[in-house]
């Protein structure tokens, strides 16, 4: 969206599907249930802050300093469970969630 929040409630995901969601100005939610949280994510909230119910393990490795771990609010990439439905979310102005359903 140009401007709007979106909310997503993912029911049934399988590993071959996608979920993308973009908002220029505006909040993305996803919510998922925790017995299907198998993903791979790629989040980035530019001017915003990434939110996380769910565990996520990093595919890259970095030095911890106070710049990488703010960084960490604001660009995501890992796995979620044991990986799976690939997730691509991107909020400019606004704020990521991942939320249990």
């Amino acid at each position: 969206t140009k401007q709007g929040n979106i909310t997503i409630t993912a029911g049934n995901i399988t590993p071959k599907q996608t979920i993308l969601a973009f908002s220029d100005k505006g909040n993305i939610k996803l919510n998922i249930p925790e017995s299907l949280a198998n993903a791979h994510l790629i989040a980035r909230a530019q001017h915003g802050r990434i939110f996380s119910e769910f565990p996520i393990t990093y595919t890259r490795t970095m030095k911890i300093t106070p710049k990488a771990v703010a960084q960490l609010t604001k660009e995501v990439s890992g796995t979620i469970g044991k990986g799976g439905t690939h997730i691509k979310l991107e909020a400019t102005h606004g704020n990521i969630k991942l939320v249990t359903a």
